[in-house]
């Protein structure tokens, strides 16, 4: 990379973030470069701006990802911002036959068969996107200045390796501490992680001089925000301003729930596995109580809750079955996966499962701090945890177990703290 010295931060603090990343991305030569965005923090606005600053350079650029809706999200960015710098381009997305994955835009036109895709594909075409399989084909082999890869921490690297050689450069952009990539099938040696999770090994933040965090995230309230930042990014992920300004204005009617933050919310339970009816109970008082409460956006402007503004997220489908039932038709209910991408003003997360003896699946997958991470950072001002008291106390079998545990341990925790701290902001 030029202008960096070896072990020396890779951004010019002179600069704004975007603007450094743009100049590091410039830099590159034949190279990868991370960019790890935490939930929130503006990953899709990075890249679209790092693009089209590119594509104005005269740079070919290449966009994928593991899903058609990640790969359009990005070019709906691109097609966005081109649009709004006076930017004109040429684009050709290899879509699959079908299944209306095709891209609708102003500068870049979908195909789906490959032979005509591959027919009008040439040096006139700017930007190309697809998935793995479309990068994969020989016609691509070091046609491109650089690769952007997004949800890197969902794509493979076996299919790192197949795609990789279209471009002399690779942008990297993700997050290794949500959701990884569904493992299918069998593959040798560590070519079945994820990109993410093979560069990282383990690290839950990149070093400065091996990467770019992006440390702040636009979507959590300050106090939501502390929780995510110290129970998984080290300390080093903060809000942008304006989003202290997101607050729900409550009745009292419940002293307990506060207008930010994290609330855990002990239900006592036994003998449940994937749901319980208790805490399907709790979960709709809450709701109801929040449909008749407000909330304040981060312009500060105040609004009725609705449907609209709560998210509520089980791990299991029984649970959510099960919710859904209790709910008020049109409420937002699903599993974690469901919602990665998505937010709400309040989150509510049932844990469902009563203790260690009705544990339906390995410790991974309930106590996962990826999954918890997802789940309360979809919130905006609010987060509740609605779980059984018994889930602290599991025994724990080795080192890694304890490290899972103690995520929902530090929630409780937090959300002891936040109940008594936030309670003052509760509007009478």
């Amino acid at each position: 990379m030029k202008d960096v010295q070896p072990g020396a931060p890779l951004l010019d603090p002179r600069l704004t973030t975007t603007d450094a990343i743009k100049q590091v991305v410039r830099n590159l030569e034949n190279s990868v470069l991370f960019i790890q965005g935490p939930p929130g923090a503006g990953k899709t606005y990075t890249g679209s701006h790092v693009i089209v600053d590119l594509l104005k350079a005269g740079k070919r650029i290449g966009v994928t990802s593991n899903s058609h809706h990640a790969i359009d999200n990005l070019l709906a960015a691109v097609e966005s911002r081109a649009q709004a710098e006076g930017v004109a381009f040429k684009g050709l997305k290899k879509s699959s036959e079908g299944d209306g994955t095709e891209f609708t835009g102003r500068c870049i036109r979908s195909i789906e068969d490959k032979k005509d895709f591959l027919h009008a594909w040439g040096p006139g075409i700017d930007l190309t996107a697809g998935t793995a399989w479309l990068f994969a084909d020989e016609t691509f082999t070091e046609a491109l200045d650089y690769l952007f890869i997004d949800e890197a921490g969902q794509v493979s690297v076996a299919n790192l390796v197949t795609m990789g050689i279209a471009a002399r450069n690779i942008v990297l952009m993700g997050d290794q501490m949500q959701l990884s990539q569904p493992v299918q099938g069998v593959h040798p040696g560590r070519s079945g992680d994820s990109i993410l999770d093979y560069l990282l090994d383990g690290t839950p933040t990149i070093a400065p001089d091996r990467g770019v965090f992006l440390a702040q995230t636009w979507r959590m309230h300050p106090h939501v925000c502390s929780f995510i930042s110290h129970a998984v990014y080290e300390g080093q992920l903060s809000s942008a301003p304006g989003a202290e300004r997101q607050v729900l204005r409550l009745d009292g009617q419940r002293p307990e729930v506060p207008g930010s933050g994290l609330m855990f919310c002990p239900v006592e339970h036994d003998g449940n596995g994937q749901s319980s009816d208790e805490e399907a109970a709790y979960v709709k008082a809450l709701y109801t109580y929040f449909l008749q409460q407000r909330y304040v956006d981060n312009t500060g402007e105040e609004h009725a809750v609705s449907l609209e503004n709560i998210l509520v997220v089980a791990p299991y489908n029984l649970q959510v079955q099960l919710l859904k039932q209790v709910l008020p038709a049109g409420a937002r209910v699903g599993t974690v996966d469901k919602f990665q991408g998505q937010e709400a003003e309040i989150v509510i997360v049932s844990m469902a499962t009563s203790n260690e003896d009705y544990l339906p699946r390995d410790i991974g997958f309930l106590y996962s701090k990826n999954r918890l991470n997802v789940a309360v950072s979809r919130a905006k001002s609010l987060a509740c945890i609605v779980a059984s008291p018994d889930l602290t106390a599991i025994r724990c079998q080795t080192p890694q177990d304890m490290n899972l545990v103690n995520g929902l341990c530090m929630a409780v925790r937090y959300g002891a703290v936040e109940e008594t701290r936030q309670s003052q902001e509760v509007v009478l």
